[in-house]
């Protein structure tokens, strides 16, 4: 019987996966899309751009692309909360734009060809404002790709309200029971995701 359950496990782990991360995927799109409606960014001309939260989260998704923007958060997730069976949620906020930033630092954007036109002369114009967060910016962006990571991998992740006192509640954030079990007998190696898109030629 478990040797059942073993052979079950990388079948569970993998659906599992495949169904999360392109739904993650189609999440960061959505936002995308909506975002770019609500905060009429500027398309064209020497026009600065007012450059809210909202709006550098946007640019992001677009230079990185929502693919590699999936992957840095998803294996946040998985590498910080499978490793500590859970982890409070403003750390993980803090890792993921750390992560964020540092694939921002040095990127080339002459070797994406999917952004659209006004976002590379944005980023062209006012990159080096683009990439300078404040430390409410920080927490605003980093919350919000958590957030929808949470709503597109629910089936591989809760957040959990812990009282820490007798007035103070901390969110935790961890893996989900039954994924975890089936990761921990996978020796699963976060860096190691299934593949979600082809990779460039």
């Amino acid at each position: 019987m478990q040797k059942g359950k073993t052979n079950a496990a990388p079948a569970l782990v993998i659906r599992l996966l495949n169904k999360s991360l392109p739904h993650f995927v189609e999440v960061i799109k959505a936002f995308m899309d909506n975002s770019l409606a609500m905060h009429k960014l500027v398309k064209g001309g020497k026009q600065s751009q007012v450059l809210t939260s909202k709006v550098k989260l946007v640019v992001f998704t677009h230079v990185l692309e929502p693919v590699t923007v999936a992957s840095i958060v998803f294996t946040n997730f998985v590498k910080i909360c499978g490793r500590s069976g859970g982890v409070e949620e403003m750390e993980l906020i803090n890792q993921v734009i750390e992560s964020v930033q540092s694939h921002l630092k040095y990127f080339d954007i002459s070797l994406s060809k999917n952004i659209p036109d006004y976002i590379h002369d944005m980023w062209n114009r006012q990159k080096d404002e683009i990439l300078i967060l404040t430390g409410i910016e920080k927490v605003e962006i980093g919350q919000a790709l958590v957030d929808m990571c949470l709503n597109a991998c629910e089936e591989l992740f809760k957040k959990e309200s812990v009282m820490v006192s007798s007035d103070e509640r901390v969110n935790y954030i961890r893996i989900q029971n039954n994924f975890l079990q089936d990761l921990s007998e996978l020796a699963f190696n976060p860096i190691r995701l299934p593949m979600i898109h082809k990779p460039n030629e």
